[in-house]
């Protein structure tokens, strides 16, 4: 029996990803929601004026990805809604198995720059209080740290290893976390002159390249596993065939 003869091991090994991978995503999503809620809260209490209305982008976005990590709930509530509502549902939220236009995504990395833009250069519009700023860059550091690590570590990366897609994403990811941390550093660099503000912008980029890399390595270790025990069921397979036939034989004989 030949791994290829194995036509229904993708859809078991993608169905195992996708089901230990819910959680993780949804509780990344709940997390960046949460620190997009406390940079908001952290702007309205110590900084005079508008200036909390620069993290709303990002938590609405983050929001709506949380409410995409939820796919159960967006599938049964999809079933109870009118058919127009419908189509705009099932084009916003995209499940396939395969790499794909992730809309949701894209309107939270917008949410995250714009959130860091608002943090750091141009706008740092929490450089009137350096603690509050040094505060608010780790904020947006955790916010991107659990960004990357989604992107860097998604299990759809892993569903096909012979698809061109995600060979070439599985060899740049590693690139994935140094690049959002540079651009992270950079504009969170002008957030506050002040010593601390800088420093938690430098350690929240080392965190982030370490987290990326961690998610990697997690999903790495978790499909190796997973082609562990097919390779061990098809040994079994093969033993337990040439059992039969030796058997059968030997009846025969």
């Amino acid at each position: 029996m030949r791994t290829t003869d194995w036509v229904s091991f993708r859809q078991l090994r993608s169905d195992a990803l996708w089901k230990d991978a819910d959680q993780i995503l949804t509780t990344r999503a709940m997390l960046r929601c949460g620190l997009a809620a406390a940079w908001v809260t952290l702007a309205g209490l110590t900084v005079r004026g508008a200036a909390w209305t620069g993290g709303l982008p990002m938590f609405l976005t983050s929001g709506l990805s949380l409410l995409h990590a939820s796919h159960t709930l967006v599938l049964r509530a999809e079933k109870r809604l009118p058919r127009p509502a419908q189509w705009l549902c099932q084009r916003l939220f995209v499940y396939p198995d395969e790499p794909h236009v992730n809309w949701v995504g894209m309107a939270e990395c917008l949410g995250l720059v714009s959130l860091a833009m608002a943090t750091g250069w141009p706008l740092r519009l929490l450089a009137a209080d350096p603690a509050t700023a040094a505060v608010g860059s780790g904020l947006t550091m955790g916010i991107l740290g659990s960004f990357v690590a989604n992107v860097a570590g998604h299990p759809v990366w892993e569903v096909d290893e012979t698809a061109s897609a995600q060979q070439l994403m599985r060899a740049v990811r590693m690139f994935i976390g140094p690049f959002g941390a540079g651009v992270g550093l950079a504009l969170l660099w002008w957030a506050s002159p002040d010593t601390t503000a800088r420093f938690v912008a430098v350690a929240g980029a080392v965190g982030v390249i370490a987290g990326s890399w961690r998610s990697i390595a997690q999903v790495r270790v978790q499909v190796k596993d997973m082609d562990q025990v097919h390779e061990q069921a098809i040994d079994l397979a093969r033993r337990q065939d040439s059992d039969l036939i030796h058997s059968t034989l030997k009846n025969l004989a």
